[in-house]
């Protein structure tokens, strides 16, 4: 090995030990360090129909251009409000209550549009709305989103830790009376990690670079497959059956689901040839047996739509669900018994 291919070896293990996952392999410098400039970041578009962020390529618009018309500055404000509301509506403070729930869980709230505000003539109180911050004549603040526009009063608004500026995004509490909406308390969006994002929206790749994925979403597959690599024997004697369950790359909420993709699988199903990676739900005969496997939060879910919720609370005890984290049934088809397992913390 040639001396540059040893310094590159050095680079990738120190970013290893601090804590950066890459494969123990010779490193290229065009995959490991990427720099994309803004006019290389990838343009996607929430389609609020479908839930999911569309490349503008795809939806047939045109690429933005340093000198823009006054439509661009609209669409800016326009699209950075229907991210933050779809980001909103995700947060546990304003997701619909389920069923069965405690008084104390069920404490939701609901965003309005201005619109709603506009179209009634009595007083509405405990009001929250998402809207930009605007000064429309000189000392008069107004909110703002894409169905209307209204004036606020500000005499007794509280405002949260944060810096509020004209055309800002702000969450606002209040009570609405006399085409006026009397501001109580000012708030920022709330904030999303990555993780629960990425739930929702896969390994769609936000960020830009030369991978057509994240790299930051690829689903533990490199450190799994150096784990079997130490099993040789298991490897060659195993099948791996992989189901996409709902934290997954691809369609979370539609079923059936399609398996992971190959360009997140492609390096694990080298090292691992044995393993099979299929939709959800599936099926697999295994001699005479004819086996269904399905992947989903199935209890949530239940729970959701249950007519009448257990009294005792106690769910478990009405389905064949595990009751604590990492607990799973084990079946062996061999004598057709099932057993009780768990991963200990």
């Amino acid at each position: 090995m040639d001396r540059q291919a040893v310094l590159k070896c050095k680079i990738t293990a120190t970013w290893i030990n601090n804590g950066i996952s890459f494969n123990v392999r010779e490193a290229s410098s065009d995959n490991v360090f990427t720099v994309i400039d803004a006019f290389s970041v990838p343009r996607f578009t929430y389609q609020k129909d479908r839930k999911k962020f569309i490349p503008n390529s795809t939806l047939g618009i045109p690429p933005p251009c340093l000198h823009g018309s006054a439509n661009d500055k609209a669409s800016l404000y326009r699209e950075r409000y229907t991210i933050l509301h779809q980001r909103t509506l995700r947060h546990d403070l304003f997701t619909p209550p389920a069923l069965g729930s405690t008084p104390s869980e069920s404490k939701k709230f609901q965003l309005k549009p201005i619109e709603y505000l506009l179209g009634t003539t009595a007083k509405l109180g405990d009001v929250i709305v998402l809207g930009m911050l605007t000064q429309l004549k000189e000392g008069k603040w107004y909110l703002e989103d894409p169905t209307g526009v209204c004036q606020i009063d500000l005499t007794k608004a509280k405002f949260h830790t944060g810096l509020f500026t004209e055309n800002c995004f702000v969450l606002a509490e209040g009570w609405y009376e006399d085409d006026m909406f009397h501001v109580n308390a000012f708030g920022f969006p709330p904030p999303e990690p990555a993780k629960t994002t990425r739930s929702f929206f896969g390994n769609v790749n936000f960020f830009g670079g030369p991978s057509s994925t994240s790299v930051k979403a690829s689903n533990c597959f490199t450190k799994l497959a150096e784990l079997l690599s130490d099993y040789p024997e298991l490897v060659r004697g195993s099948k791996f059956v992989f189901v996409p369950g709902p934290q997954d790359p691809g369609p979370s909420t539609i079923l059936p689901r399609p398996a992971i993709p190959n360009s997140v699988i492609e390096e694990f199903k080298k090292k691992v040839p044995s393993s099979i990676f299929t939709s959800n739900p599936c099926r697999i005969q295994y001699c005479t047996q004819e086996i269904v496997v399905f992947r989903e939060d199935i209890v949530t879910k239940m729970c959701r739509n249950c007519v009448k919720f257990p009294e005792d609370g106690d769910v478990p005890t009405h389905g064949s669900f595990p009751r604590t984290d990492y607990s799973f049934k084990v079946y062996l088809p061999a004598t057709k018994q099932i057993e009780d397992s768990k991963i200990e913390g």
